[in-house]
């Protein structure tokens, strides 16, 4: 029988916790450990110990960070606006013997700006190539149909050839379910 005092890990329920803070909020370990009730060393000692409880911090971390980076590229690849603070370093006096002396200066806000962030045009080319690679990857593949050689007509998968075509795919299987296939 080991020695020492009794764990407070459950394995029904921290892991879960842990999971959850992490993807939601992003907590750093000592946050974590105050969320728990523990100190960064049992939170060490779980992540050794415990193989469910590690996975989940990790799971939960890549998570938050994954969502993170995919929202503020999606902002700077659509454009945004943001509030842009002008501070202004202005002096500060003291009365000294009916005298106006200098002592320092301090840091004023004085102007709120709104500030438009135009798109960024290679991140808009990254999170499409990505998103999308059937139809925004540099590298296409072609393939010849043995009735298109006859015409000499080459066409992409996934693409119509013209107009007509186009209208008529609509016409039979609807905009949404189109748009809905790249999803």
């Amino acid at each position: 029988m080991p020695g020492g005092r009794p764990t407070k890990y459950r394995p029904d329920v921290h892991p879960d916790i842990a999971y959850r803070a992490l993807r939601d909020q992003g907590l750093d370990d000592p946050a974590l450990a105050k969320l728990l009730g523990i100190s960064k060393q049992t939170l060490n000692t779980w992540r050794e110990k415990h193989r469910p409880f590690l996975d989940s911090c990790q799971k939960g971390r890549d998570e938050h960070d994954t969502s993170k980076v995919e929202r503020t590229l999606l902002e700077r690849a659509m454009g945004y606006e943001y509030e842009e603070e002008i501070h202004e370093r202005r002096p500060v006096y003291e009365e000294r013997d009916g005298k106006k002396v200098l002592v320092g200066t301090e840091l004023v806000l004085t102007e709120r700006r709104l500030k438009k962030q135009a798109p960024d045009v290679t991140a808009q080319i990254y999170w499409l190539k990505n998103r999308h690679p059937d139809r925004w990857n540099d590298r296409r593949e072609l393939f010849v149909d043995v009735d298109d050689r006859r015409t000499g007509v080459m066409r992409v998968p996934g693409q119509v050839a013209s107009l007509e075509e186009w209208e008529a795919t609509v016409a039979t299987q609807g905009l949404e379910e189109l748009q809905g296939d790249d999803e």
